[in-house]
């Protein structure tokens, strides 16, 4: 499986960096201007296996961060799946900035914004929490990813809100 570190404009980006390259010495640092549909085609096309992972720049891999139970826990069907994350400013634990596997068939066949929350019916959220979401490092980060979660969530982008927990 493919591991890439998709890095758009994050303060925190080499520091999280290095800390994921702790667990994951094969991960590819992918540095995009592109938004964030077209980064994540980017990745898929670049992929040369079906399934590859994304961790965001803004990610903060926790202490028992482990890849083994990722592996151990890979959805054989084109889906996307989603590790939890804690949310800083609000101590939620949900999807949002979370590590995500996705399949790369599935590229082929959207045309979606949002990657991670637009497969209907094929989103998988896994309950084991993998990192801290740490988009709070400036008050334009936060306002700017703050203001897109709650647009997604007001404007009924994301479809599939019962995700399937695994």
């Amino acid at each position: 499986m493919e591991k890439y570190f998709l890095e758009f404009d994050d303060p925190n980006a080499q520091t999280n960096y290095a800390r994921a390259r702790l667990f994951i010495p094969d991960l590819i640092r992918f540095k995009t201007d592109k938004g964030i549909h077209e980064s994540h085609r980017m990745c898929g096309k670049a992929s040369l296996t079906y399934k590859f992972m994304v961790i965001d720049a803004d990610a903060f891999l926790t202490d028992d961060f482990d890849l083994s139970y990722i592996y151990d826990n890979l959805r054989p069907e084109p889906c996307v799946q989603i590790y939890r994350a804690i949310n800083p400013v609000n101590d939620l634990v949900y999807g949002h900035g979370g590590i995500k596997i996705f399949d790369k068939r599935l590229f082929t066949e959207s045309n979606s914004v949002d990657f991670s929350t637009s497969f209907v019916g094929n989103i998988h959220i896994a309950k084991k929490v993998m990192n801290i979401h740490k988009f709070n490092t400036t008050e334009f980060h936060t306002w700017r990813t703050a203001f897109r979660e709650c647009a997604k969530l007001s404007a009924g982008i994301i479809k599939a809100r019962n995700y399937k927990d695994d």
